[in-house]
């Protein structure tokens, strides 16, 4: 069989040529194959036909275990079949596999954990490797565990697999080859001492340091072809482990870098792309009409759509897109405009305006300083990060974010101890106002009594800045036009860059939340994001276990006064008034679909009246009629055939 004619390359084909649907990247990944078909020689390329179809032949040996599928053979479809072919069939001089470094990034529930068995297994009984070790490797046990209890499965259910591997409770062994497959995780057993020759890394978007990801790939250096099979979904951090990998499979794809041991797959639609268009549904998803239908995908789509807050987990893990946080502020490319380098030195001395961020526990502090020259903005980021109870290496590896490499470069300073060093703060504000012209120093006034008064006695030019949604907005819409415009200079930073990723447009809120708080009156709460990266509402106040209740049917609520006061008689007999606090009983009209309308009913009346309760509303109390009180009852107003409308009553906390 010619390269051209094998179901590898026949893929390929469809895909350039329009006949199959697939992303922008997954093209270039086709184009690629192609092309290195015809040039692959003169680097010492070259397309094995029989390796490649071996693996795709093993593939039929293995059986579905789970859902409707379960007892009928593992059928790749093309997509795989390019997937798998490409690495296996691929060789460089010597006979040896080309790739080592593998990246697949496609949607949920796309059969990637499923796939993964037929490389792990196929590597451990026939690629000619003297005890060859295998990993399931993930954060955690429970994530590791998925595909290797899979595995096990699927040994038992194939009388040609059970017959050459032996299952045990904590391994799989080969004994014609003195194989092994096992779990690693970072939470579980040590990696000391693996040489493995096959790893499948699982969930990688959630891969939150490089410490065990180092180890596996590291550890591969004694293999003459190992493989490194990282599998994923779109995560919500491009300044991630995943996002490099994801980053760097692009350029490689597009011809930017040039590695011949790194194969990727992204099956991602544009980040622009209109996900009601089933063509880009499509893009994300290469087993739509196999794993699940059409209509139920379309289904989940309307879903989101209605709830407003699931549509960023159906951009993120049904459309493969990353969401950079619940919902990109800037995108990555147009921040990126302002990037070149500048020398601070130059804008010395002219009139700056700086805003504070503090954090009193673990979070970043910030102090940001713009300077506005030749109708550019130019902006200097001083961060600061306590090291952490169990020092700043432990946190770095505990935390998602590039700490370690954003010290050395200088653009994170660490203070030592569990908390932010405030003095060490208000000295590099003094340096600030030494070196420029300081008009304003802008600051939120929470957990700022002790430096607001040391800076007042300092004579800084303070201006309080709320971070709600009055105070926010309108800046925030001037800074993303300046942004858009290329008038923000930042000169790359790293953590500016993280920062503005994550951050969230600032809306006003449509959801009605029910949860527990502590039943006392006078509840002081201060909420601190401790670890930047989910998803945050501005204006949100929760406190223990979450119930979402539906869409508010109204912008805002309708409410009374409720006044505790009352008339008593004294110990004399005279009647006399007895003063005591006042409330609001506030109303809201909540859309909530008939389908959990039985189900939350149940919920409702297990709260009973006085039980404690937020509503996530307007963070600005002129705007909000309530922020969190007692939940009192609630009623069924109207009902549709889908939808019914609730009227909740909620007390205020006196």
């Amino acid at each position: 069989m010619e390269p051209i004619d094998h179901p590898v390359s026949r893929y390929a084909l469809d895909v350039v040529e329009g006949r199959e649907t697939a992303g922008e990247l997954v093209r270039l990944a086709c184009l690629r194959h192609l092309t290195d078909l015809e040039t692959g020689r003169d680097r010492g390329l070259w397309f094995d036909c029989k390796a490649a179809s071996r693996v795709l032949n093993f593939a039929e040996l293995i059986q579905h275990t789970t859902g409707p599928l379960a007892g009928r053979p593992l059928t790749l479809r093309p997509w795989q079949a390019f997937r798998h072919g490409s690495v296996f069939g691929w060789k460089k001089e010597g006979g040896l596999r080309r790739f080592r470094t593998t990246y697949h990034q496609v949607a949920k529930k796309n059969g990637k954990t499923t796939d993964t068995a037929v490389p792990a297994l196929f590597t451990a009984l026939f690629d000619r490797e003297a005890a060859p070790q295998g990993y399931c490797a993930a954060t955690t046990r429970d994530q590791a565990g998925l595909l290797f209890r899979e595995l096990k499965r699927m040994i038992r259910a194939s009388p040609h697999l059970s017959a050459l591997m032996q299952v045990w409770r904590t391994s799989i062994e080969v004994p014609a080859t003195e194989g092994l497959i096992a779990c690693l995780s970072r939470d579980g057993n040590s990696s000391d001492g693996i040489n493995p020759h096959f790893a499948a890394r699982d969930e990688v978007h959630r891969w939150t340091d490089r410490e065990l990801a180092e180890v596996l790939t590291n550890s591969m250096i004694a293999r003459a072809q190992p493989i490194d099979w990282a599998i994923t979904t779109a995560g919500a951090d491009r300044a991630s482990l995943c996002g490099e990998m994801r980053d760097y499979a692009e350029e490689v794809v597009r011809g930017t870098v040039s590695d011949d041991s790194f194969f990727a797959y992204v099956a991602e639609p544009p980040q622009d792309c209109d996900v009601a268009d089933p063509r880009f549904w499509k893009m994300a998803n290469p087993n739509l009409g196999v794993a699940f239908s059409e209509e139920r995908f379309g289904e989940m789509y309307r879903e989101a759509t209605v709830i407003s807050g699931k549509m960023p987990n159906f951009r993120r893990l049904h459309m493969n897109l990353w969401t950079e946080g619940a919902q990109t502020w800037i995108a990555r490319d147009v921040w990126d405009r302002g990037a070149e380098p500048f020398d601070p030195r130059a804008l010395y001395g002219l009139p700056a305006w700086v805003g504070l961020d503090l954090s009193k526990t673990t979070d970043l502090t910030a102090i940001s300083v713009a300077v506005p020259k030749d109708g550019q903005i130019y902006l200097l980021a001083y961060s600061f990060l306590p090291e952490g109870p169990k020092g700043f290496i432990a946190r770095a590896q505990k935390e998602k974010r590039e700490y370690v490499a954003w010290r050395d470069a200088g653009w994170l300073e660490v203070h030592s101890g569990g908390v932010i060093d405030e003095d060490q703060v208000i000295e590099r504000l003094e340096t600030i106002r030494a070196r420029f012209d300081l008009r304003e120093l802008a600051y939120d006034r929470w957990g700022m009594k002790y430096m607001a008064k040391e800076l007042l006695k300092r004579r800084f030019p303070l201006v309080e800045h709320g971070q709600g949604y009055g105070s926010m907005s309108s800046p925030m819409k001037r800074f993303e036009e300046a942004v858009a415009k290329g008038r923000i200079r930042h000169a790359g930073n790293p953590v500016l860059a993280w920062s503005s990723y994550l951050f969230e447009p600032i809306t006003e809120l449509s959801e009605f939340v029910l949860t527990d708080l502590p039943p006392y009156a006078h509840a002081v709460l201060k909420i601190e994001a401790l670890r930047p990266g989910g998803t945050v509402g501005i204006g949100q106040l929760v406190c223990g276990p979450l119930w979402p209740v539906g869409r508010t049917a109204i912008k805002g609520s309708g409410f009374q006064g409720v006044d505790f006061s009352y008339v008593a008689q004294d110990e004399f007999g005279d009647l006399t008034t007895v003063r005591r606090a006042a409330t609001r009983l506030s109303s809201f009209e909540v859309w909530v679909e008939n389908a959990r309308l039985l189900g939350l009913d149940a919920r409702l009346r297990t709260l009973r009246g006085g039980t404690a309760a937020v509503w996530i509303g307007d963070d600005d109390p002129r705007k909000a009629a309530m922020n969190y009180g007692f939940y009192r009852g609630y009623r069924s107003a109207y009902q549709t055939d889908a939808w019914s409308l609730l009227q909740i009553d909620v007390q205020g906390i006196v």
